[in-house]
């Protein structure tokens, strides 16, 4: 079941990017979370802990969802970090945590 809602949930992204809440960067990828707090795995390079990066994702092994960053025309993410999203987040994983 949860494979089929991460498929579904990566269907819905292709065309709107999800929100993904850069937590760690290495090896030239980045990991993080999504605004509904499903793990996700991109290629990426830049230290960006911290930062809300959009990302359309392409895949799901029913466990992670995997995508690629949607940049800008300055090669830069095509939404900026809103201090507001970040508040959000902190205030989720407060509440999770």
């Amino acid at each position: 079941v949860k494979k089929e809602l991460l498929e579904k949930y990566v269907a819905d992204h292709t065309a709107s990017p999800a929100r993904v809440l850069v937590e760690k960067v290495e090896n030239g990828g980045a990991v993080g979370h999504s605004e509904h707090y499903v793990e996700v795995h991109f290629p990426w390079n830049e230290d960006s802990v911290g930062q809300i990066i959009p990302v359309t994702l392409t895949e799901t092994d029913g466990e992670i969802c995997r995508g690629e960053a949607v940049l800008g025309t300055l090669g830069r993410p095509a939404f900026p970090a809103s201090p507001v999203c970040l508040f959000n987040f902190e205030l989720y994983y407060a509440v999770i945590l």
